[in-house]
């Protein structure tokens, strides 16, 4: 019988480490990745680097400008901002009023959006640095053959220990990666079956496209961020530069862009493999309804089963209770509701 893990935001903030750098540092949340940005632009050497600060600066004039805030690194401490709507906002600014999206490229996004995912990026490198969380251990451990995970996070809180438990290889990602990075090289990767699928619905930290040829490249299994802003890039295959590089992540944008035809491709395969499900469990996911994918995904599902699925809802709240029974079409009574300790205390 597989097993279906949905996972979430919620779930990383549950990481812990011995080894963080900087105090009160936390995986960021929507409402709180601007805080957790400042901690990063102010206490490690990114404050020293020129270009990107610059950049930097520049971002903070235009929110200043959009929230009526002072342009300086205080403001990020603002209630006004949270994530998806901040890039959203910015989103819609450049679609709808930049001469420069009108006039020249309407293929591009803004430039403020994809800083915003390099902020991002780099935040979750510091908010993640350490050792692999015993907690996220654990519940890879209770996982096993033929499980499905559909992982809404950019970290790799799960595929470390996933690689490391020899349940998951690289074909269990379903992305075809022309080369992985590893130890300083580009290393052709092993086709090898992988017991457990795990999906990442909104793409992840260490993928990235080349714009020029299309290969799909990973950046290998560390946390830490190793290419961009480190050491210089060349693309494997057609040797053209970072400038010339996308990642592959899906910002949190209120309506969400999934044109991508490889995250799209996930979906569909989210979609198939769902039908095979009984048992779900359910940490740290919110389940917004202007999500409307994930929506559309769970009651697809929901429509094309006679049976009530089992659900375990780890960090509940009534609204998410109300929430998923109304999406899974279960009743409140029939999911299973944990704390996060106590739901590794079952494991």
């Amino acid at each position: 019988m597989s097993n279906l893990y949905i996972i979430g935001a919620g779930c990383s903030r549950n990481y812990s480490s011995d080894q963080n750098i900087i105090t009160d540092l936390s995986p960021p949340l929507n409402e709180d990745f601007f805080k957790m940005a400042k901690l990063v632009l102010a206490k490690t050497g990114m404050r020293y680097d020129e270009n990107f600060m610059e950049d930097i600066n520049a971002l903070l004039k235009k929110l200043s400008k959009l929230y009526g805030l002072d342009s300086n690194l205080s403001m990020l401490d603002s209630e006004k901002l949270n994530l998806e709507d901040v890039m959203t906002i910015l989103d819609v600014d450049y679609k709808m009023f930049s001469s420069l999206y009108i006039n020249i490229n309407k293929n591009q996004s803004s430039p403020h959006l994809k800083l915003l995912i390099d902020l991002l990026v780099r935040t979750l490198d510091y908010a993640l640095k350490g050792d692999c969380c015993r907690k996220h251990n654990k519940i890879v451990q209770k996982m096993k053959k033929n499980d499905l995970i559909l992982n809404y996070n950019y970290d790799m809180l799960f595929d470390i220990p996933l690689l490391n438990s020899k349940k998951f290889t690289h074909e269990g990602y379903k992305i075809n990666f022309y080369r992985t990075y590893n130890k300083g090289e580009w290393n052709k990767i092993k086709e090898s079956p992988s017991n457990i699928t795990m999906l990442k619905l909104h793409g992840s930290v260490n993928w990235i496209r080349c714009d020029i040829c299309g290969s799909i490249l990973n950046l290998g299994h560390d946390k830490v961020d190793g290419l961009f802003g480190y050491i210089p890039f060349t693309c494997p295959k057609c040797k053209s530069n970072d400038s010339h590089t996308s990642r592959m992540i899906i910002p949190p944008l209120q309506v969400k862009d999934y044109s991508d035809k490889d995250i799209a491709y996930l979906w569909l395969k989210a979609d198939s493999m769902l039908s095979d499900i009984d048992n779900i469990t359910i940490i740290g996911y919110s389940f917004s309804p202007s999500d409307y994918a994930s929506t559309s995904l769970y009651r697809r599902y929901a429509s094309n089963r006679n049976i009530e699925p089992s659900i375990c809802l780890v960090s509940p709240t009534n609204r998410l209770v109300d929430r998923i029974s109304d999406l899974f079409n279960v009743s409140p009574e029939v999911i299973s509701q944990y704390s996060f300790d106590d739901y590794l205390e079952t494991l």
